[in-house]
């Protein structure tokens, strides 16, 4: 019994060299960069003339990668917030949600 203890003690702190460890951000930070980027694509499409998808994506691209700019990978990460929050940021301004309630709403703020 003692053996198999030992064995099991020693197999998870092997384990813990051999996995790989995850990332973990701070919930703060991203909860920040998410807010941010929320605000400024509710401000793109806050407009009901200027609603057109294709057309805030467009812009989009261009003023995240201007403010986040200086962040390593951010190109793929504002097409990706793009990609997964601008047709739920039209449906709320759509459905009446005041801009300013947008992103507290969809939980970016």
């Amino acid at each position: 019994m003692q053996k198999i203890a030992i064995l099991l003690v020693l197999a998870v702190g092997a384990s813990a060299f051999v996995m790989p460890k995850r990332h973990i951000q701070k919930p703060e930070v991203a909860a920040g960069v998410g807010c941010i980027m929320c605000e400024l694509m509710v401000e793109l499409a806050k407009d009901p003339a200027d609603r057109d998808a294709k057309k805030i994506e467009a812009t989009w691209n261009a003023e995240c990668k201007a403010e986040f700019g200086k962040l390593p990978f951010i190109e793929k990460d504002c097409e990706k917030y793009a990609d997964q929050k601008l047709d739920v940021i039209i449906k709320e301004l759509e459905s009446g949600t005041a801009p300013e309630e947008v992103c507290t709403k969809i939980g970016e703020c």
